[in-house]
């Protein structure tokens, strides 16, 4: 999903507070790293 944010700003609105969600219920530091990284570039 950040690949698909980064190339398509449109759908960055939508996408960024899934990407919040995401981050409260995964458990993965490796995912959670991934959508944190992308955030703090957003």
């Amino acid at each position: 999903m950040t690949e698909i944010a980064k190339s398509n700003p449109a759908m960055q609105k939508e996408l960024v507070p899934e990407f919040k969600k995401v981050l409260e219920r995964e458990d993965n530091k490796g995912v959670k790293n991934i959508y944190m990284k992308y955030l703090k570039g957003a």
